[in-house]
Order: structure tokens, then sequence, then C-alpha cells
């Protein structure tokens, strides 16, 4: 006997009820988290742009968010694009300011210092570029922007499955923001990307 079935059982139901509870139990189970990831991209989906879509609208900074870093320090393919189009809404004037964000939590890892390098190398000065080095999660980054930098404004940047969780998360800490997609090829793996969202 199964755990549900004993925990069924306890409650005293016959063996049809049992099987009917517990496929309605595990229904509940998958549709609750997918019901809510629907419902996170619902709400924020008329402000995620591609890059040409975006409005041009000031804000007070372009948050770009992090991702792997290989040893030689040099950007994996979906971080090489959040810089990109970073870097050029910059170039844009949407802001005069671009918050890198990511881990540099150990030894010998740095994604923001990885990031600025990539930013420098494109033309953006350095006293342009905010290193935010504790963005450890998405809603790391978001937190530490508005608190931290004291920006009230963003434009966020990355893949665009990614996005509508960043702006939920914005909503959620009262801060004014877009999301631009970086999404400028199709990634290796991205199913598994799709599927942790």
């Amino acid at each position: 006997m199964s755990i549900w079935y004993a925990i069924l059982n306890a409650l005293g139901l016959p063996m049809f009820e049992m099987d009917f509870m517990k496929n309605a139990l595990l229904a509940v189970l998958l549709l609750v988290p997918l019901g809510f990831d629907r419902y996170v991209v619902w709400s924020t989906r008329d402000r995620v742009y591609t890059e040409e879509e975006a409005p041009r609208d000031k804000v007070d900074a372009i948050l770009v968010l992090g991702a792997y870093v290989r040893d030689d320090g040099s950007l994996c393919p979906m971080l090489e694009d959040r810089m990109t189009v970073g870097v050029r809404l910059y170039q844009a004037g949407i802001s005069d300011t671009l918050v890198l964000s990511g881990d540099a939590s150990r030894e010998g890892y740095d994604e923001p210092e990885a990031m600025k390098q990539f930013a420098l190398q494109h033309g953006v000065p350095e006293q342009a570029i905010v290193l935010d080095k504790a963005g450890l999660s998405t809603y790391a980054s978001v937190y530490r922007a508005k608190n931290v930098g004291g920006y009230r404004s963003l434009a966020v940047v990355s893949q665009q499955y990614h996005l509508y969780r960043a702006l939920y998360i914005a909503d959620a800490l009262e801060v004014q923001a877009i999301g631009v997609s970086s999404d400028l090829q199709r990634y290796w793996n991205q199913f598994k990307y799709d599927c942790r969202e």
C-alpha cells in the first residue's frame, strides 16, 4: 500500500474514493504551479519588448541580469546576448546607467566583472557602469537595484522566458520596469530553462 492509500485509508475513505482523492490531489499539485506561472506571464506580458519595440522613455537604469561566465572569463552565449542588448540600449540613450548584476560569491568567479569588461570593450564609459556583485537571484538583483542603488524605474535585460518573473518581482517591489528580450539566437538546453521558469 502506498503512502497515498495509507493517508486516505486513515481518513476512512473507501478504495474507490481513495483513487479519486489521490488523482484530485495530484491534479491540484500540478495545476497550481502551472496556473501561477500562467498568471505571472499574463500579468506582465504587455511590458516585455524586443530591443526594436522597447519604449525609448528614459529609465533610471538598465539592469542586465547575470548568467554563467566560463573559467577563462568569457561570457556564455545567453550572457553575451544580454550584454549586447544592454549596451545597445545604453547607446540608444534609454539610461545613463548600466547596472550589471550577478554572482561574485566565490573565489575566482565574478559575473559582474566579466560583464563590465564586455561593456568597456563595446564603448560604455566606466563611470556609467554600476556593479552589483550580490545579484545571486533575480529577486536579489531587482531588490538591490531599488534598495541599494535607489533606482525606481528599470529596463531589465534578459531572455524572454526570464523577463516575466523579473517584472513580476519588480511589481511586487514597486519598481516601474519594462523587460527587453535578449533572445538573439536559439540557446542550447533552452527547454530546461523554460521548464525551470
